[in-house]
């Protein structure tokens, strides 16, 4: 009977140890979980920016071609007018009241604006 309880004592203790083992392995593995977490973390962090700038690389881009569109747009109804003028000759009266650089420049200039 001695021999029995001794035994049963000496898988007591060993039971005890392992299970002291395995709950330090538990906290190391635990440990090792937080670490790696955080780490996923900062890298979807990461990934976020980097989603956050490409995005507005993107709508920078789009902008970009609609401006383009916009200008050909523009361009096809400045040639059309082009394509359109008829030239003449300058009659006598027209030839003498011609503006200065100054005044020509100055009605440009006021023509010249965003719509």
């Amino acid at each position: 009977m001695k021999k029995l309880l001794i035994v049963i004592l000496l898988i007591a203790i060993k039971l005890f140890i392992l299970a002291i083992h395995q709950h330090g392995e538990i906290k190391s593995l635990k440990l090792k979980v937080a670490e790696e977490e955080a780490l996923a973390q900062a890298w979807q962090e990461k990934a976020n920016a980097a989603s956050a700038a490409q995005l507005a690389l993107s709508d920078q881009a789009q902008a970009c071609l609609d401006r383009e569109i916009q200008r050909e747009t523009e361009n096809g109804i400045w040639l059309e007018i082009l394509e359109q003028s008829q030239s003449r000759d300058m009659d006598d009266k027209e030839k003498g009241n011609v503006p200065d650089n100054k005044t020509r420049n100055a009605l440009l200039d006021a023509l010249d604006k965003p719509l």
